[in-house]
């Protein structure tokens, strides 16, 4: 095996570097260093002091599932809110379809919410004021011609779960997506939008 030592590699044109066809670029564990699978960034922001998060153009038919991973603190206790967007601004049809569980202290489910045709899904029932929530939302096919599902998996201080889980009951194409307190702001927020590699 030859060993090339150079300290950059520039592209010969334009500013990609490819890997031929049928070869693997391998780091010095043998593991392979740029793979097709996995998750791929779309989207990387931070937000504060907005009554809405809203990301246009992160779905598109490069992927068809989505993983989020947002973190959230409200300026008062609050439910969290999120809709689909279709080039035009926020789905506010009413075809959104949920159910929402969390634990107590004393680790008991409790089925707090629910809603069937509404024009919105739960994200966090009752978001307490200046509480930091971490959370991600998985969703499905929502460029796809199907119809589009979602379920969140979160966390709170205390340690107790948040799980949430429905769809959308029309066969619609998505392009982006909301997320909002019913009431007051986002006094801070992280979020991430990532493609799974199909």
């Amino acid at each position: 095996m030859s060993q090339l030592n150079v300290n950059t590699i520039g592209a010969r044109t334009g500013t990609d570097i490819s890997v031929a066809s049928g070869h693997t670029l391998k780091d010095s564990s043998d593991n392979a260093f740029i793979t097709s699978s996995g998750l791929t960034l779309v989207h990387s922001s931070t937000f504060s002091s907005v009554s809405a998060k809203s990301v246009d153009n992160c779905f598109s038919s490069t992927y068809r599932h989505y993983k989020l991973n947002i973190q959230t603190k409200n300026s008062q206790t609050a439910d969290i809110h999120f809709r689909f967007r279709d080039g035009s601004g926020d789905n506010t049809d009413s075809e959104y379809w949920w159910k929402y569980l969390y634990t107590t202290s004393t680790n008991n489910w409790t089925a707090y919410a629910n809603g069937g045709n509404t024009n919105y899904a739960e994200l966090i029932s009752g978001g307490g004021t200046a509480q930091s929530y971490n959370y991600t939302l998985d969703i499905y096919n929502p460029q796809a011609a199907d119809y589009t599902s979602f379920n969140m998996h979160g966390s709170w201080k205390t340690g107790g779960i948040l799980i949430n889980g429905g769809g959308y009951d029309e066969q619609d194409q998505f392009t982006g997506i909301s997320i909002y307190p019913e009431s007051g702001t986002f006094t801070s927020g992280i979020l991430q939008i990532y493609g799974y590699a199909q």
